[in-house]
């Protein structure tokens, strides 16, 4: 792990992940490099449910399935389920109900195309 000034990049499970700030974890503080091909409207093949959520704690694998909430229809909080939508990953924690919250420990959020997708790189 490198940290220079407010900036933390690691390489976690065959990613490169940057973490911007000192304070909480949020969306737009991790960024997958290798997430930059990625196109949500594709299907990507994989052993995935493209539509269920799987999370970790630090972003590398093995993802968890979800069990509350397990689909991504299922979510309540907005700036997950864009994020989710339009990238395939967010930050944050969720309640058993899909909603934003509750406070605690963030987790990596997925969906599960966007696993498959990391599955089809080489």
């Amino acid at each position: 792990m490198v940290v220079f000034s407010r900036v933390v990049r690691f390489w976690v499970g065959g990613l490169f992940l940057v973490l911007l700030g000192g304070g909480p974890l949020f969306a737009e503080d991790v960024y997958f490099a290798e997430a930059g091909n990625y196109q949500s409207k594709q299907t990507y093949p994989g052993d995935f449910e493209t539509s269920e959520l799987y999370w970790s704690y630090d972003g590398k694998a093995p993802y968890r399935l979800s069990r509350a909430p397990r689909l991504l229809a299922q979510l309540h909080c907005s700036p997950a389920k864009a994020a989710l939508i339009d990238r395939g990953y967010w930050v944050g924690t969720l309640d058993d109900a899909g909603n934003c919250g509750p406070e605690g420990d963030p987790k990596v959020w997925v969906s599960g195309n966007f696993v498959n997708y990391l599955g089809t790189l080489p």
